[in-house]
């Protein structure tokens, strides 16, 4: 086959290179007299072109911003703060209203910019990340001065039991390990829980225990059945007081409240997230009540520690808290256990027997049986067995109990007896 497509001559060829070597010199005279014609614009004139050239405005509003402001992330809170470093006043966050104010204040000064620019650095990793509580915690670390101010502390709650100091002690430290994310496994799951008339200073004790410097974390307005309320303030809270206790539902008690408590960390979606991110937990419980038989949960009644008080708290002088934090820091740096063992927590339960609220089911049983460890004066009967006896002979008192909920009051009764057979549970009692 004949190749009809011949090869260009050298004449060509030297043609061909000829004309882009001319091409070549066209471009680049073209270029010269562009750079020529750029040199000689008027300042003026040469000032608005620079204005255009890409991340100019950008340059000019953090200058603007940096030269007057104070900017930081607060990863606690989870959004920016700023401060004028003029005024002398303190920390705000930066919400729409702020980042509009911003933004008029940059356009006024002539920044062309728009509220998403301003957005788009204060949201920024450029805005340096802030912790208030590590920043304060550091502030104190390593300062004790050696005396025991969490004693000093605990003294102030004049009460009928004497293990208070000791339990408030290891409570107190295990507050501040919450804070600090020393167990990722275990969540602070104890709480004091503060029982007396009205006027003993018993929420004002609770608010002192924040040093002024973190009282934005205390909290004593919890809605307790708003789950999603109570999952953020215990991402963001530091001191969360159940005031009214007695006011807590029992299906709350023994149900949601019960276990969330013992939560190292929480699951939610921040205002207008987009997804289900895990934070941190940093909010430990303290509750009040004016009421003695608070807890309606038996097998949740380790949770809280109940302290009666005698006398109203003395709240006239609020604790060094710098020495405070600083003792517990060296406490828990030292290696001291900040979590209630099993004995412990047995000790407590039994402690917390008095200030049970006894449901008619346990009201009904106490009528009609009586609990006994001797074999030869009582009987084993099963969970079912004590159900129908109580059933025929109590009527409309065990409406409101099934029998699952009704085996559960059985085996947290105090002194009872229980061994398992094939058939499940069954209880050593005695017929009234």
């Amino acid at each position: 086959m004949t190749n009809t497509h011949k090869k260009p001559s050298r004449r060509r060829k030297a043609e061909m290179r000829m004309q882009r070597i001319v091409e070549a010199v066209k471009l680049q005279l073209q270029t010269a007299t562009d750079n020529t014609q750029q040199l000689s614009l008027p300042s003026a004139q040469k000032a608005k072109t620079d204005e255009h050239m890409p991340g100019t405005e950008t340059s000019q509003l953090l200058s603007f911003l940096q030269e007057r402001y104070e900017f930081r992330y607060n990863l606690v809170m989870g959004y920016a703060e700023y401060r004028d470093k003029s005024d002398g006043n303190g920390w705000q966050a930066i919400d729409d209203r702020e980042v509009n104010t911003l933004t008029m204040q940059a356009r006024l000064n002539g920044i062309n910019i728009w509220n998403s620019d301003t957005w788009r650095f204060v949201r920024s990793h450029m805005v340096a990340d802030y912790h208030p509580v590590n920043s304060y915690l550091d502030s104190v670390h390593g300062t004790w001065d050696g005396q025991d101010h969490i004693a000093r502390l605990a003294g102030t709650v004049s009460c009928n039991s004497p293990e208070w100091p000791t339990w408030f002690r290891r409570w107190i430290l295990a507050v501040v390990a919450q804070w600090t994310g020393r167990s990722q496994q275990y969540g602070n799951a104890i709480a004091p829980l503060l029982i007396s008339p009205q006027g003993y200073h018993k929420s004002t004790f609770c608010r002192q225990l924040l040093p002024p410097e973190l009282a934005w974390g205390y909290i004593d307005s919890l809605i307790v059945a708003e789950k999603k309320q109570v999952m953020q303030a215990m991402s963001q809270m530091l001191l969360i007081n159940l005031d009214e206790f007695n006011q807590v539902a029992p299906s709350v008690q023994s149900g949601f409240l019960k276990n969330v408590i013992q939560l190292s960390s929480v699951k939610m979606k921040r205002p207008y997230g987009k997804h289900v991110e895990e934070f941190q937990r940093l909010a430990s419980f303290i509750a009040t009540t004016n009421m003695t038989d608070v807890l309606t949960d038996p097998s949740g009644s380790r949770r809280f520690i109940c302290v009666e008080l005698t006398a109203p708290i003395d709240v006239s002088a609020p604790p060094c808290h710098r020495q405070l934090y600083a003792q517990i820091l060296h406490l828990l740096d030292s290696g001291e256990r900040y979590w209630f063992d099993s004995e412990e927590t047995q000790h407590i339960m039994a402690h917390n027997q008095k200030y049970q609220l006894k449901s008619s089911a346990e009201l009904l049983f106490d009528n009609f049986f009586e609990v006994t460890d001797d074999e030869q004066k009582g009987r084993y009967m099963s969970t079912t067995a004590i159900y129908d006896y109580l059933k025929r002979h109590g009527g409309s008192q065990l409406q409101s109990h099934n029998i699952v909920n009704f085996g559960r009051t059985l085996s947290c009764m105090k002194g009872i007896v229980k061994r398992r057979n094939k058939n499940g549970s069954e209880y050593l009692v005695t017929l009234k």
